[in-house]
């Protein structure tokens, strides 16, 4: 899967120190989520990364974040997910 962001707005990305173990191996996402942000002049929800106003001139936002031992907060106005299809 690839994940295509555009019109980024803010980015965030950082690893876990990992131990490794002889025979195991820790996934590297354990759970992702997807927000969108609508244009507003209410406050930004809990957590929302992002430093400026929210304000009704802003376009919608999607703000994904991945959560493990990598982990990854984007927030972005533009999104493009694809899937590689197989035989």
């Amino acid at each position: 899967m690839t994940l295509s962001l555009q019109s980024v707005f803010y980015l965030s990305f950082g690893r876990e120190p990992f131990t490794l173990v002889p025979g195991a191996w820790d996934p590297i996402l354990d759970r992702i989520t997807a927000t969108t942000l609508m244009p507003s002049d209410d406050p930004w929800p809990p957590r929302v990364p992002l430093e400026i106003a929210r304000t009704p001139e802003l376009p919608p936002l999607l703000w994904v974040r991945a959560e493990g031992p990598t982990q990854l907060d984007v927030v972005a106005a533009i999104a493009t997910v694809s899937e590689e299809a197989r035989r």
